[in-house]
């Protein structure tokens, strides 16, 4: 089955209309809300920008979603994209009633899968052109007062902190700096995605 996603995607396509089918990989480009009913009525959390979901179903309204990533035992309504550092995945709220299969028992972590559904908009199945649309942003937006700091110059866990004390001497918006922050935690010094 297959959808139109006529997102903006922050300017990673010209408004181009984009296909998700059954199957596919997606990435976001924004953060979006989650919810455990197909109807989307309850928000019970965030997908964060650049993870990958795998589509389970689609239409005009909705994408289910599942997601695979690491959960904590001591912060159990976060999966994480790692078990190696704090880059975000998805984050549930304190209340929310999820289920997250265990995939694989890693001591302090599990290797776990999620399903949820959220809207189809703002969903890309280019990882690569997301990754190089927030590179071209930090390079024109994130080296204007001083050098540059480029991903590697830091670990993962540094990233978040750094943007959000510069974030307000940007234009960017808040999804865009969200993008950025993913972009850097994923290419940083101790993760590294490529």
């Amino acid at each position: 089955m297959k959808i139109l996603n006529l997102a903006l995607c922050l300017g990673l396509l010209t408004c181009a209309a984009n296909a998700l089918s059954v199957g596919d990989s997606a990435y976001s480009v924004a953060v979006k809300n989650i919810s455990l009913s197909a109807d989307l009525s309850d928000s019970v959390g965030r997908l964060m920008p650049t993870n990958e979901i795998k589509i389970i179903e689609a239409d005009d309204k909705k994408v289910k979603f599942s997601l695979e990533g690491y959960q904590s035992s001591k912060a159990q309504n976060i999966i994480y994209f790692t078990p190696k550092a704090r880059i975000i995945s998805v984050a549930f709220s304190k209340q929310a009633k999820f289920d997250a299969e265990v995939l694989e028992n890693l001591g302090e972590y599990n290797k776990v899968k999620i399903t949820a559904y959220t809207s189809p908009d703002a969903l890309e199945t280019d990882l690569k052109a997301i990754f190089s649309t927030a590179k071209k942003n930090h390079e024109e937006n994130c080296g204007t007062c001083h050098p540059l700091h480029r991903g590697e110059t830091q670990v993962a866990n540094r990233w978040p902190a750094l943007i959000k004390s510069m974030q307000s001497r940007t234009p960017l918006t808040q999804d865009e700096i969200w993008v950025i922050t993913q972009y850097l935690q994923k290419h940083s010094k101790d993760i590294n995605v490529d």
